[in-house]
């Protein structure tokens, strides 16, 4: 046998056992991404060749012609296996279904099916074929049929489009993974080429060199696999990483030409994705922030944070500059890192602005871990307590305890902190050098992303001199309180005192004016109707401080029954009418028809207070009218309104008229005597009916008063 064709067998049977080889071998590590197809397909080719190679050593046509056939199981799966791998090892995986995999194998199975049948029809091959000499070696030849070329461009269309995506995947590659790449490509090529050599006959050489070419191809995928680690690390998932990053990344070349670059770049400097960084100077690229350009020259490794742009749109990145050196320690270009960290610095600032309210707070900010323990205090917890921030902190907040403090808080207060919740409460502490002092604190717990309790925080008001004030106020009430109920008692008792001997003055008084007890001279006369206006005068007074006395012990009882708003607008205004006109007043009376002809209170009260309104109302009116109006308010209320012509009430004046021997400063009531009860006894009995009393007063047009009262009905109808 010639060297040649020893040759061809040493090279097929070399190609058989590298493939048998890498498809053992990667068939154990097919978890990796890629590695069961390209485990198959080395399986595939290994069928391929030793079928082929068993062709090549048999001697008669029928041999060659079983072989020859058998051959195809290989040819007819390389494509698509090839397709598959290609597939999984440029991330495209989810792109095979169970479905598209079957349809896959289609035609396959059909070319296999119509190759053992090709006596009957000659599709595949149209003749039976003859050997033919290559040197020492006799090969089976035969005219290809029409399904031969479906095949053959069905086979072509799957190899080329695993082609085109490694290829793609390849050029994406960085310059550290050239050598795989070089050695990957060969291995991709070299089957096209002679399979086109060998189905075109381009050569005039009658051996198929295909599965030498595939001997290539199992080469260079073996020295990438175990040179360049092929398939335990695939660099395809290198732009999966660094597309994926949020750090914008710049390669240089030494010269300062960008050569690689990342998405995120684009994003965190602003620039258009539609400009091209690749292949420019990097002082060209980023030339609007010169800053990062600056930074970015220095050739040893560079950290630094710049400013980007001013104002609201400014913006921080943290720039890392790397140099890049091959094994021989010389430069080959540098790495640049770009992170936005504008957030971060937002923060931080958020944080400085925080930290100095904190430190120049004028309350106490105490900080405490889940322990108790304090592990911050700002500058006005010192000066209140008098110890240092040393002495605080590690140590527990009960270095300020007293017994001061009720027991319960302190047990309220951790078990409302410890269930996550706020308090709120007082403590008497202690200072360092002894003094006590009383603080409102609010405590909240600190919780952590994932809602556990981490820290608690105290913020604490001194508020030693309000409670001091709180306690001298409470003290100054309970005096006054004393002394007002003393003062009542003491009005009760002087009134009940003076109204007996009243009694027997006004009562020998009148029997001097109607001479019962004789005759009495007409300058006598005069001086009795005096005693009998004095004593009317005190007696009056004397049931005003009766009144007031039991309005603030709070004995009066109103006694209700039904009565007639118009008796009672009769009975209160018939002696006051001849009042009016004896001064000069007009006096008009009105009653509102809408108003109910009967209702339910104590009319002795309301009398009280109308003649009382009206008494004043032309006591202080020199000239013009005074009107008293009784007037149905729907749907809940009747008002009872004195309206009068006289001089009016100052501003000033309104508000303090109706509390206790209060008088209005004007020169009519200095001509008329008083103790500035009548309108503070009209407005408690007012607001003890449910009602209120409302003025509105002009100086030198008048005032007119209104009384608001609920409607009450007699119980029968209601």
């Amino acid at each position: 046998m010639s060297f040649q064709a020893i040759s061809y067998l040493a090279i097929l049977t070399i190609a058989t056992v590298i493939s048998i080889l890498l498809a053992l071998y990667t068939w154990k590590h097919r978890q990796t991404s890629g590695a069961k197809p390209f485990s198959l397909m080395m399986l595939a080719l290994f069928g391929w060749s030793l079928t082929y190679l068993i062709q090549i050593i048999s001697q008669d046509l029928a041999s060659q012609a079983f072989w020859n056939k058998a051959t195809y199981f290989g040819i007819v799966t390389t494509p698509i296996l090839w397709f598959l791998f290609s597939l999984e090892y440029t991330e495209r995986k989810n792109w095979i279904t169970r479905t598209r995999l079957i349809g896959l194998f289609i035609v396959p199975i059909i070319t296999i099916l119509v190759i053992w049948t090709n006596d009957a029809h000659h599709w595949f091959w149209a003749s039976d074929g003859k050997l033919v000499q290559e040197g020492d070696i006799l090969l089976r030849s035969a005219e290809n049929g029409l399904w031969f070329w479906g095949h053959t461009l069905y086979s072509y269309l799957f190899i080329l489009a695993g082609t085109v995506m490694v290829v793609r995947a390849l050029l994406h590659w960085p310059l550290q993974y050239r050598g795989q790449m070089i050695w990957i490509l060969l291995a991709v090529f070299a089957p096209w080429i002679f399979n086109v050599i060998q189905i075109f006959k381009l050569l005039p050489i009658v051996i198929d060199l295909t599965p030498f070419a595939f001997t290539i191809t199992g080469v260079g995928m073996a020295f990438a696999l175990f040179r360049h680690q092929l398939l335990d690390l695939a660099p395809i998932a290198r732009e999966v990483i660094i597309e994926g990053m949020q750090d914008g990344i710049i390669v240089l070349d030494p010269s300062d030409r960008i050569v690689e670059t990342n998405k995120a770049v684009y994003h965190i400097l602003n620039i258009p994705e539609n400009q091209t960084l690749i292949g420019k100077k990097l002082t060209e690229a980023i030339i609007q922030w010169p800053k990062l350009v600056k930074h970015s020259e220095k050739t040893t490794k560079t950290e630094k944070e710049i400013a980007l742009g001013t104002g609201a749109v400014q913006s921080w990145v943290g720039l890392t500059s790397l140099p890049l050196q091959d094994k021989k320690n010389n430069d080959v270009g540098r790495l640049i890192i770009i992170r936005d960290i504008t957030s971060r610095k937002k923060a931080e600032e958020q944080v400085r602005k925080l930290s100095r309210a904190i430190e120049s707070s004028p309350t106490s900010i105490i900080i405490t871990g889940v322990d108790g323990n304090i592990q911050y205090v700002n500058p006005k917890f010192t000066q209140v307590t008098g110890y240092t921030i040393d002495e605080t902190i590690g140590k527990n907040p009960n270095i300020l305890k007293t017994d001061q403090t009720p027991i319960n808080t302190h047990g309220d207060l951790w078990k409302t902190i410890s269930e996550g919740r706020e308090w709120s409460g007082e403590f008497c502490n202690r200072k360092k050098n002894g003094e006590l002092f009383w603080e409102l604190a609010s405590i909240s717990p600190i919780h952590d992303e994932d809602g556990a309790i981490t820290h608690y925080v105290a913020v604490k008001e001194d508020i030693t001199e309000r409670k001091r004030a709180q306690d001298a106020l409470f003290i100054s009430y309970g005096q006054a309180l004393e002394a007002s109920r003393a003062k009542s008692q003491l009005l009760a008792r002087v009134s009940h005192e003076l109204r007996t001997p009243l009694g027997g003055i006004l009562g020998y008084a009148e029997l001097l004016r109607d001479g019962d007890l004789g005759e009495i001279k007409e300058e006598q006369k005069d001086a009795v109707k005096s005693i009998l206006q004095s004593a009317e005068h005190l007696t009056k007074m004397v049931n005003e401080l009766l009144d007031e006395a039991q309005i603030q012990a709070n004995t009066t009882i109103l006694k209700e029954k039904t009565y007639s708003p118009a008796t009672l607008l009769e009975q209160a205004t018939s002696g006051l009418k001849i009042m009016a006109e004896k001064k000069g007043l007009g006096f008009v009376t009105s009653i509102d028809p809408n108003l109910p002809k009967k209702l339910y209170g104590d009319e002795h009260r309301l009398r009280q207070i109308l003649i009382n309104l009206i008494g004043n109302a032309i006591k202080f009116t020199r000239k013009g009218e005074v009107r008293v109006r009784l007037e149905f308010q729907a749907p809940k209320y009747w008002v009872l309104q004195v309206t009068d012509t006289g001089m009016g009430i100052p501003n000033e004046a309104q508000s303090s008229i109706f509390e206790p021997f209060q008088q209005a400063q004007n020169g009519i009531t200095s001509e008329n005597r008083g103790i500035g009860l009548g309108l503070s006894i009209t407005k408690q009995l007012v607001e003890l009916m449910g009602g209120r009393i409302m003025l509105e007063s002009q100086i030198g047009q008048g005032s007119s008063f209104r009384i608001l009262l609920p409607i009450k009905l007699p119980p029968q109808e209601m």
